[in-house]
């Protein structure tokens, strides 16, 4: 039987020290990037391959040794106002801290914009404390560039709006969520949906709900296509002027309580003369101008219908990944990011209703 190769062997023949070996094969930021090219090429020359069972113990070890002098993880928030993570964003910030605190790590929220700190002084600070793992909340725009000392961190971005660099992400499957939605609208007999985004959310969701809601009306009559609508937030009196011109029978909104409002304002009745639902609960929760328009979030109790995107396991399952590279050592934009997407559930609620036949 051939001897398993282990890293001492890749050490002496690289002639480097057992520890360079194994920081190197983790992509520890501390050895250059040519030596860890390097010992690479020469554990896989060696036929190296991890024994699975060390590689267990060394990350329970490291967790317990990496909880006990760097026990904070970071959420970076880079919001402008003093809203903090845990009230912007409830569902996410509990499922992260609660996840967070079973692994006996505390979460933190950092907030540069809000504090006036600069990337700079913001990176040399979490390096100074001892973090290492962050989550990256969603941001405020949709195509953010954020210049920190990436390789020190294992991150992870909460959503799909961080532009660069490419993280590892944990986000909504708004695709099969919209996909949810038309089936069960479908269920109950609509025949003829109609889509309105509101043109900030449809940047922030990178047009997943539009594509998804596009693709399935392919499979109704021609006559039932009302077109989607794009609508800013200035101008919402056009969802009012788009029904009266396409009369779809149920209408999927990013502002859904807005738009019953409006049928409301026009006489019609929701949902007995159409029904609204939204392709997901609370997002307007995440939208500081839409407070200083006046317009209220929507929640889940208020009995609108949609699609519940389950925002604590999508925290949770961010937290995951972060302690799990800070395990294995991971750090900085990784060469193949990964995306788990996590998928919603259909709340009926009040706001649409089983179609006469």
């Amino acid at each position: 039987m051939k001897a398993r190769v282990t890293m001492k062997m890749i050490g002496l023949e690289a002639g480097v020290h057992i520890s360079t070996v194994s920081l190197a094969l983790n992509g520890h930021p501390s050895i250059p990037e040519k030596t860890q090219d390097r010992i690479r090429q020469i554990a896989e020359e060696m036929g190296y391959r991890p024994d699975p069972a060390l590689s267990s113990l060394v990350a329970y070890r490291s967790s317990k040794r990496e909880k006990a002098d760097q026990g904070v993880l970071a959420w970076l928030d880079f919001w402008p106002d003093e809203t903090c993570p845990s009230e912007r964003f409830p569902g996410l910030w509990t499922g992260a801290a609660d996840r967070a605190h079973a692994f006996g790590w505390k979460l933190e929220g950092v907030r540069p914009a809000a504090s006036g700190m600069s990337l700079k002084k913001t990176s040399k600070m979490l390096r100074d404390r001892g973090i290492v793992g962050l989550l990256i909340g969603p941001l405020p725009s949709a195509d953010m560039v954020l210049e920190i000392e990436w390789p020190w961190y294992a991150a992870v971005c909460l959503g799909h709006s961080l532009d660069s660099p490419a993280l590892h992400s944990a986000q909504p499957h708004q695709m099969q969520n919209m996909q949810l939605l038309l089936r069960e609208l479908a269920g109950l007999g609509y025949k003829r949906p109609g889509l309105v985004i509101d043109t900030a959310i449809h940047a922030n969701t990178k047009h997943y709900w539009m594509a998804a809601f596009l693709d399935a009306q392919l499979s109704l009559d021609a006559n039932d296509r009302p077109p989607p609508l794009l609508v800013e937030l200035g101008d919402l009196g056009k969802i009012g002027q788009w029904h009266g011109q396409h009369h779809p029978d149920v209408i999927i909104s990013s502002l859904p309580a807005q738009t019953i409002a409006l049928l409301r304002d026009s006489g019609l009745s929701v949902p007995h003369d159409v029904g609204v639902a939204a392709p997901s609960f609370a997002n307007e929760i995440w939208r500081p101008e839409l407070a200083a328009k006046g317009i209220l979030p929507d929640t889940q109790e208020s009995g609108i219908s949609g699609i519940d995107e389950r925002f604590p396991e999508i925290g949770i399952a961010g937290l995951d990944k972060v302690v799990a590279l800070i395990n294995r050592h991971e750090r900085g934009a990784p060469p193949v990011p990964r995306h788990l997407m996590i998928g919603g559930i259909w709340r009926c609620g009040k706001t649409v209703m089983k179609q006469p036949e």
